[in-house]
């Protein structure tokens, strides 16, 4: 039997394991009326820790 899948709380789980981030825009930062802060919070700690950061949609 496999094992259980990792719980990932926050992108901070996972930007140190990958040489960039491809991230969706519509639905993960905004929905076309509001944007969310935390995705951006996410985006620009993972920018800070020099992990390229390209946003795709």
């Amino acid at each position: 039997m496999a094992d259980s899948p990792d719980i990932i709380a926050s992108l901070d789980d996972l930007a140190g394991r990958y040489a960039a981030i491809l991230c969706d825009v519509w639905g993960v930062v905004h929905n076309g009326e509001w944007h969310f802060p935390a995705a951006a919070a996410a985006l620009a700690r993972a920018r800070a820790s020099n992990v390229p950061v390209v946003l795709i949609t």
